[in-house]
């Protein structure tokens, strides 16, 4: 007996007119290996699919929120030195006076 991904498909292999046969747990039927073998097959590469999709969307979103932060980080340095700028005329106005 087999254990096959999260569903927990229960494998018993039995011989049956020169055949393979699958039995599942939840079905009262059986299927032949090979039909089974391909489904899981599909799964797999559905599950890698979807792995795939997610990982791309984290990376963007990933990408996005530093381009946000940076963009933040920048204006504050601009900030920044347009403060120190009125300080500095500021100053001199002073010295003027």
């Amino acid at each position: 007996m087999f254990h096959f991904g999260p569903n927990l498909l229960q494998v018993k292999m039995v011989l049956k007119e020169g055949r393979v046969s699958l039995y599942r747990r939840s079905a009262s039927h059986t299927q032949p290996l090979s039909a089974t073998l391909a489904s899981l097959e599909r799964e797999r590469r559905q599950n890698h699919a979807i792995a795939l999709t997610a990982a791309v969307v984290i990376v963007i979103l990933l990408m996005l929120a530093i381009c946000y932060l940076h963009g933040q980080s920048v204006r504050r340095q601009q900030e920044l030195m347009l403060l120190r700028e009125s300080a500095r005329r500021r100053k001199r106005e002073k010295r003027k006076v």
